[in-house]
């Protein structure tokens, strides 16, 4: 009978490895390896567009280009108002009157300038805010784009089946569409101003000279 195996003492020196095995290790486990594959293509599929900030950034951008139009028609809509009320006062003070029987050559000539600028800063005004029918005519937010689907659940349809990133796509694109429109608005509404306010010098200096 063979004596048991004794335990080894802690003061006993450690088992060093053979010459042939030093400098040797052993390979990482395979899991690790694989979490890092899965970690770097989910990355990798992961779009840029679905960082937060993109869809931050162009909502802003597009409440932003809204809130411009909306503010120029406001403005056009004072244009339209206060040369509308200028020269119907300038009507009923005579000015075509003095235009078919004027008192004096420059007197035709300052009424006849006030009306004629006048009605341009309201036709103007009106060219501010006539809808823009303009615009792609297979978008996501586009109202006759939206109202061009025979049936709302293809509107339906469309938007649930559509990526993230399309969406941000389609919103981004549709702000470059108001961008195009709110650049149309001020400038017709930067000449209608101007051209209104030349009506109302114009229209100030035929009232001094019939009082």
């Amino acid at each position: 009978m063979s004596a048991p195996q004794q335990p080894l003492s802690r003061t006993q020196a450690p088992i060093t490895p053979p010459p042939e095995l030093e400098g040797l290790s052993l390979p990482k486990p395979a899991a690790a390896s694989f979490e890092s594959r899965v970690g770097a293509k989910e990355s990798a599929s992961t779009p840029a567009t679905r960082d937060p900030g993109y869809f931050s950034f162009s909502s802003f951008v597009h409440s932003y280009l809204w809130s411009a139009v909306t503010f120029a028609d406001q403005k056009a809509g004072f244009l339209f108002a206060s040369s509308s009320a200028f020269l119907g006062y300038l009507m009923s003070d005579g000015m075509l009157r003095q235009l078919r029987y004027p008192a004096s050559p420059w007197l035709r000539w300052i009424a006849a300038s006030s009306l004629i600028f006048l009605v341009a800063s309201i036709g103007l005004a009106i060219n501010v805010v006539m809808p823009r029918l303009g615009g792609r005519s297979s978008g996501l937010i586009y109202f006759r784009a939206i109202a061009g689907r025979k049936l709302r659940e293809h509107y339906v349809s469309d938007v649930l089946s559509s990526a993230e990133n399309t969406l941000n796509t389609s919103l981004v694109e549709h702000s470059y569409e108001l961008a195009k429109i709110c650049t149309l608005k001020y400038h017709c509404l930067r000449i209608g101003i101007w051209v209104g306010l030349l009506g109302f010098i114009a229209g100030l200096v035929f009232i001094g000279l019939t009082r």
